[in-house]
């Protein structure tokens, strides 16, 4: 599995899911996932020399509707100003019970 792929002149990260990649732990908020999601991601955009205002457009997958809120505030974080457009699916599930929210997105790259 790659992280992030380059197309043309788009940037594809892979699913990140709210995994402190430090230390392996998974918080139980929704909200903390929410930014080890964005910490995660990040971290793929640095190796391509991309950042936060190179998204264009994200989507998130939550597992439960009631964590919207939550998850909202965190994103708010990462995107205070013109954020890009966002798609947000309530799922069934993820790849392990705790997870609650995966982000995954997409990048321009100017050439």
């Amino acid at each position: 599995m790659s992280p992030g792929i380059k197309f043309g002149n788009l940037f594809f990260t892979s699913g990140q899911v709210g995994v402190d990649r430090e230390s392996g732990t998974t918080p139980d908020s929704p909200a903390e996932q929410t930014r080890n999601c964005f910490k995660n991601l990040k971290k793929i955009l640095d190796a391509a020399n991309l950042g936060f205002e190179d998204v264009i457009k994200v989507n998130v997958y939550i597992t439960d509707p009631a964590y919207f809120s939550e998850m909202n505030e965190a994103y708010i974080e990462f995107f205070p100003s013109e954020p890009p457009a966002r798609t947000t699916v309530g799922i069934g599930g993820l790849a392990r019970p705790e997870f609650k929210v995966e982000i995954e997105m997409i990048a321009g790259i100017e050439e």
